[in-house]
């Protein structure tokens, strides 16, 4: 193809920071791509929000931007270097994403650039997993049976209209993480439900709120009518992590929004404040080991949080829109700023990981839908505790550190992964006999394991299987014993 002599300027998107391992081919085929184009005798403006690649070295490209990766920054850009191409596919979805938004706000039409590498139709068609369906169905192009399912009902219908066993994949995750064969309806349910019974239990419990497991699964699974208050909160709380279930494309994080859920928290509980900010100023106190009460944190005056929620919802919602920051950090943010309000009179902790779910869930990480981040909070309350409170010190003042906080809520999302990564093996190796399944496990383990784990993983078999199983292993030297007394472990030979 003859050198285009009408554009001379091109503006390249690089892919922002990766992983070591992944994503690399984008720094790698961009840097080339900026020295091709040289050569050429074309001008290139490289924009990149990593400063740890060689493709932001100064003898790369003739002028480069270390930016964030939103519209605004690259708008600026634009407006100020004039591009007459814009070349966003070696920035891989980062790049191709920005260049349909750009697209999308009239940017490239407004300073008259154009794209080249990629129609911006086509990027929309490779994007959208619906839409990219459908033209390979236009085109005739065979690709493997799937469907999209928002709820439990439709996985459950899409599951037994393809047949089983099926793929249970997640919406973008990296890496695919979070996906398995699942073989049953009974499988598919498991992991589908499990995650709402532990999510509603565990949300509770850490106010104060229990109930027997059995009424547990008859409140969430069965939607039995409420006998208490205890179980009036409970069943308040299936309601809302329902409607986040179902609906969390459509619900955003404004204030109007959280009064409604809030209400809906409280639709069982008879004359309660549900639906309404705080009437009189709250104070978050800690108990010391003699007993005594003190003021831990003092939130937001009453007359004042309408007004601090307000300003709460729009600064997130703009950061949230532009990519400002990484929504990975953001969504924590929010959640340590809303506990700092504290805006109701009851129920501030369960809205916090309620709105922590719907938050995730919208930014694609939906891993809550399949393992309880609230067991998990739960389990780990004393740590939870310890980063609320250093994050929120000095918060009133502007000078606190969202650090703690961000660390311990990026910490429970990765748990949550590797306990669904976990949970997807397990249902795979249910097919195998106990012991089969007891090797399996042994297999997968690096180091020494314990019966314990084995029994803690596997509640269905008995200590005598294990034992026996163990011991059959042992004698013919598949794996050998270690240590003695509670010590006692297991590693692979």
């Amino acid at each position: 193809m003859a050198k285009r002599n009408d554009i001379h300027k091109v503006l390249i998107i690089g892919s922002g920071p990766i992983i070591i391992g992944q994503a690399c081919e984008f720094d790698y085929s961009g840097t080339q791509a900026c020295k091709a184009l040289r050569n050429l005798g074309y001008e290139i403006v490289l924009v990149n929000s990593n400063p740890a690649t060689i493709m932001t070295d100064p003898e790369i490209a003739d002028v480069t931007y270390i930016e964030p990766l939103n519209v605004d920054r690259i708008e600026q850009i634009i407006k100020k270097e004039r591009p007459d191409a814009l070349l966003p596919n070696l920035g891989g979805q980062s790049g191709l994403n920005l260049c349909s938004e750009l697209a999308q706000a009239g940017v490239l039409e407004k300073y008259n650039v154009e794209v080249i590498g990629v129609q911006v139709d086509a990027i929309e068609r490779g994007e959208d997993r619906i839409e990219f369906k459908h033209t390979m169905d236009q085109l005739g192009i065979e690709m493997a049976r799937s469907e999209v399912a928002y709820s439990v009902d439709e996985a459950l219908a899409i599951a037994e209209k393809l047949g089983y066993p099926v793929v249970l994949r997640p919406a973008y995750t990296m890496g695919g993480a979070g996906g398995g064969l699942v073989y049953n309806v009974d499988e598919l349910k498991t992991l589908l439900e499990v995650a709402l019974v532990q999510s509603t239990g565990a949300s509770n419990r850490i106010e104060g709120i229990f109930t027997s497991d059995k009424r547990l699964e008859e409140l969430v699974s069965q939607k039995a009518e409420p006998r208490n208050r205890s179980e009036q909160e409970i069943a308040g709380y299936r309601e809302v992590l329902s409607t986040i279930y179902e609906g969390y494309e459509y619900i955003n994080p404004r204030p109007n929004i959280i009064l409604q859920l809030h209400r809906d928290l409280y639709s069982y509980s008879q004359g309660s404040a549900g639906g309404s900010y705080k009437n009189s100023d709250n104070v978050i106190a800690e108990t010391d080991a003699e007993g005594h009460q003190k003021a831990r944190f003092i939130p937001v005056p009453a007359f004042q949080t309408a007004e601090a929620m307000d300003e709460l919802c729009r600064q997130f919602l703009e950061a949230w829109n532009t990519d400002k920051i990484d929504r990975l950090l953001l969504i924590p943010m929010f959640i340590l700023d809303f506990l700092c309000i504290h805006p109701f009179n009851d129920g501030n902790g369960r809205m916090s990981r309620l709105l922590s779910l719907l938050l995730y869930y919208k930014a694609g990480y939906i891993v809550g839908k399949y393992v309880s981040m609230e067991m998990l909070i739960e389990k780990t309350k004393e740590t939870y505790y310890e980063a609320l409170q250093a994050s929120s010190t000095g918060w009133h003042e502007n000078e606190n550190s969202y650090e703690p906080f961000l660390k311990y809520y990026l910490g429970i999302t990765l748990k949550a992964y590797n306990e669904f990564e976990s949970r997807v093996e397990h249902l795979k190796n249910r097919t195998l006999s106990k012991p089969e399944r007891i090797k399996a496990m042994i297999d997968q383990k690096v180091g020494k394991i314990t019966k314990k784990e084995i029994m803690d993983a596997h509640p269905d078999i008995s200590k005598t299987t294990v034992e026996r199983t163990l011991a059959d292993l042992v004698k013919s030297e598949y794996i050998a014993k270690v240590g003695s007394g509670p010590a006692t472990g297991y590693v692979k030979i």
